[in-house]
C-alpha cells in the first residue's frame, strides 16, 4: 500500500484522492497532465482546448460544485470531475454539473468511479438524466474500464480510477509526477478491495434479491446432505476458540471427576472456562 493509502484510510479517501488528483493536474506543477486528462474525453468528442486553471473542491463546501475543474482561457469550466469512491451520489446529478458547462464549446464531466462500480453508476446518471430532461444519452459506448456517451454538444464520461490513472501516467515524463500518480494509485487500490460494494437503492428494496439468497443457503445445504449420504464429502465445522461452545455438541464439563453435566442451555454457549460450574459441585 502507499503511503498516501495508509494515511488516507484513517482520515478522508475521498478528500485525500480529489487534493491528489487536483495536484497532478496542476497546469503549473505538472503542465501537461491537464491536457492528457482531456484526451481522456477524446474518443468521444474532441475537446480541442488547453487548460490554464484547475481549481478544486475537497472539501465539497458547494454541493453545486464538482470536486475538480478544468477551465480554458476565456475562464469558462469546460471540464467538470467529480472523484467517488462508494460514497452516494447526490439526487440533482447530472444535471446540474451539466447545466454548470458552457454551450458555446463542447464540454465534459467526468466521474471517476471504482471499476466496480461503474455500471452502477452509469445507470443512475443515465436514469436520472432520463427522468430529469426527457431525452435520452447518445451514442451510449461501454468499455472495461469506461461509459460515455454524447449529451447535446457535451461528453458524459464514467472511468475507473485504474484506467484514469494509467493514461496519466503514460505520459508523465517527470520522475515527481510519476510518483504523485503512483501514491494515488496506492490509495484507488485500496479502496476498491477493502470496501463492501453497496446495494443501489433498487436493490435494498428487491424482496426478490432476499428470496435468491435464501435458495441458495438452501440449495447449498441440501447439496452437502446429499454428498455426505453419498459418502462423498464430509462436511468439517470451523475451528473455534476453546471457549466457545458449539451448538451442535455436547457441553462437557472442564472439571476433574467425571462429567454429572448432561448438556449447557442455549444461554450459555460461548461462556467463559469457569464460568460455569457443573452441576452439583
Amino acid at each position: 500500500m502507499s503511503l498516501l493509502g495508509r494515511l488516507a484510510v484513517g482520515w478522508h479517501p475521498e478528500r485525500a484522492a480529489t487534493i491528489a488528483l487536483a495536484h497532478i493536474l496542476d497546469v503549473d506543477a505538472s503542465p501537461g497532465m491537464a491536457s492528457a486528462f482531456v484526451g481522456l474525453l477524446g474518443e468521444t468528442r474532441p475537446l480541442q482546448f488547453e487548460p490554464t486553471l484547475v481549481k478544486g473542491d475537497p472539501d465539497q463546501k458547494d454541493d453545486a460544485l464538482p470536486n475538480v475543474m478544468l477551465y480554458d482561457d476565456a475562464q469558462r469550466p469546460r471540464v467538470l470531475i467529480e472523484t467517488v469512491f462508494w460514497e452516494g451520489v447526490p439526487q440533482a446529478q447530472p444535471l446540474e454539473y451539466l447545466a454548470k458547462l458552457t454551450d458555446e464549446e463542447p464540454s465534459g464531466l467526468v466521474y471517476i468511479a471504482p471499476r466496480k462500480r461503474l455500471r452502477f453508476l452509469w445507470e443512475i446518471l443515465r436514469e436520472r438524466y432520463a427522468d430529469s430532461s426527457g431525452s435520452r444519452l447518445e451514442d451510449e459506448t461501454q468499455r472495461d474500464e469506461a461509459v460515455w456517451a454524447r449529451v447535446g454538444p457535451h461528453v458524459l464520461l464514467v472511468a475507473s480510477w485504474a484506467h484514469v490513472l494509467d493514461e496519466l501516467r503514460r505520459v508523465a515524463d517527470d520522475p515527481a509526477v510519476e510518483q504523485d500518480i503512483a501514491q494515488l494509485r496506492g490509495l484507488t487500490k485500496r479502496m476498491e478491495t477493502a470496501a463492501f460494494l453497496p446495494l443501489d437503492e433498487e436493490e435494498a428494496t428487491d424482496t426478490a434479491i432476499a428470496r435468491r439468497l435464501l435458495d441458495y443457503r438452501d440449495l447449498v445445504a441440501r447439496i452437502t446432505r446429499r454428498l455426505e449420504e453419498d459418502g462423498t464429502a464430509r462436511n468439517v465445522e470451523p475451528s473455534e476458540p476453546s471457549y466457545r461452545m458449539r451448538r451442535d455438541q455436547v457441553a462437557k464439563c472442564s472439571c476433574s471427576a467425571s462429567s454429572r453435566c448432561g448438556s449447557v442451555s442455549r444461554s450459555e454457549l460461548g461462556a467463559t472456562p469457569g464460568s460455569r460450574r457443573c452441576g452439583g459441585s
